[in-house]
């Protein structure tokens, strides 16, 4: 209901959902094999470190450390025949699904790449971005780089790798990520319960007085956060293998809230009834807002309830393209788009192509000046061609030649786009 129904975890490409699942399988796995030694708990474990490997190999390692630690603390102690048993039905199983995964992901790179120990990810880094994903590690050469999309995306991580060179900037960049994580996966309703354990525990609380599962819980969150905090920018979907610790900790939180009493009224049993019914209630109205009129734009970050602002704006420009007669080439001019937006927001992107470019009714491109665009124009003849300003709002269509673009495709039909959102042929042709 929180994360996974209207939130960008399950809406866009940066997902969540895919890094959560494989975290989940990973932890929850774990006690079932300390309790019951069966392969297929095994198997469950290993898949979900697969998933990890393929989402967010580096949180997802962090993530892995304490249940690999709790791990081997477990088969450390098993002696004789329960040992062998543990080696034939827990890490022999385990140990073939990650072999396999492995393989996999190498024969990957190996495919593309052309090595089998470098992935796809470290070239794009080598060849495009100069800032690197964590604190403390050298700035790369900037290169010149003419996309303005490209251009801005860079020019932010840059900016934020000049502010964690000084004590103050890293706590500025920290600050920043907590908020973000907590819009998301908290917000008011669910730090409820959290606020209310420090008026409930009881004084000399402690961690040793607290159960085993509470204190690996624990520890495995405080791993997860120091491994999100080297990160030189943090995204709530970075944060999804530890999705499942989170919801653990919140329903030991639950529990403990649960059993308080205030002024001899079960206030604590309230509470614990109270928030998932609000849950309910807020999911009704968020699936509602639409007809009520209710905004669900992000000001500063994005919540659970958060869609793509400008996703509305982007579908109908592509549907109307689509509806065009004949075969259209679209660029699209970012230049006046980033000061629309915050500068805490990510610029969408606008247009976007199918693996096979040359066979679509229409092909979008980024326009990069008269120069760079009569180039794809030579290369795409026979096409329409039109431009999709971002300077205006919301934008639209008009043909590339109206726009001060050089057509070379004259005597060709265009359509223009009019303010009712209708399409009608123009100037003769096809």
């Amino acid at each position: 209901m929180r994360w996974g129904v209207f939130s960008y975890w399950a809406n866009s490409y940066w997902g969540g959902t895919v890094a959560a699942i494989g975290g989940a399988l990973v932890l929850g796995a774990l006690p079932r094999i300390f309790e019951s030694k069966r392969p297929r708990d095994a198997l469950l474990m290993g898949f979900g470190l697969g998933v990890l490997a393929n989402s967010r190999p580096y949180e997802g390692l962090v993530f892995s450390l304490p249940v690999a630690v709790a791990l081997l603390t477990w088969l450390g102690k098993r002696r004789g025949a329960e040992l062998r048993l543990t080696l034939r039905r827990v890490v022999l199983p385990l140990a073939a699904i990650l072999l396999a995964t492995g393989a996999g992901i190498a024969y990957y790179s190996w495919r593309v790449t052309g090595n089998p120990l470098r992935s796809p990810y470290q070239v794009y880094d080598s060849a495009y971005d100069p800032v690197p994903a964590l604190l403390g590690l050298p700035l790369g050469k900037v290169l010149p780089v003419s996309n303005p999309a490209v251009r801005a995306v860079i020019q932010g991580d840059v900016f934020l790798h000049r502010l964690s060179h000084s004590p103050v900037g890293v706590m500025e960049i920290w600050a920043l990520d907590v908020a973000r994580m907590w819009v998301f996966f908290l917000g008011p309703l669910l730090s409820l319960p959290f606020l209310l354990l420090l008026f409930i525990l009881p004084r000399g609380n402690s961690p040793r007085t607290w159960g085993p599962p509470a204190r690996f819980l624990s520890g495995a969150s405080i791993v997860s956060v120091c491994g999100l905090a080297t990160e030189m920018r943090g995204e709530p979907h970075y944060a999804g293998p530890m999705a499942c610790l989170l919801l653990c900790v919140f329903l030991l939180a639950m529990k403990a809230v649960r059993n308080w009493g205030w002024r001899g009224g079960p206030a604590g049993l309230f509470v614990a009834r109270g928030i998932p019914a609000a849950c309910v209630a807020l999911l009704a109205i968020r699936a509602a807002a639409g007809p009520l009129g209710l905004s669900v734009k992000p000001s500063w970050f994005l919540a659970w309830y958060t869609s793509n602002p400008r996703a509305p704006a982007i579908a109908r420009a592509r549907e109307e393209a689509e509806e065009l007669p004949g075969r259209q080439l679209v660029f699209v001019r970012y230049d006046s788009y980033f000061g629309k937006i915050s500068p805490l927001e990510e610029p969408y992107e606008w247009g976007w192509n199918s693996p096979d470019i040359a066979s679509q009714k229409v092909i979008w491109a980024d326009d990069l000046g008269s120069a760079e665009n009569r180039k794809l124009i030579l290369y795409f003849k026979g096409r329409n061609d039109w431009l999709l300003d971002l300077g205006s709002w919301p934008p639209k269509l008009e043909p590339y030649s109206h726009a001060g673009g050089a057509t070379l495709n004259s005597g060709r039909g265009f359509a223009r786009i009019f303010a009712d959102g209708t399409s009608r042929a123009c100037c003769g042709g096809q």
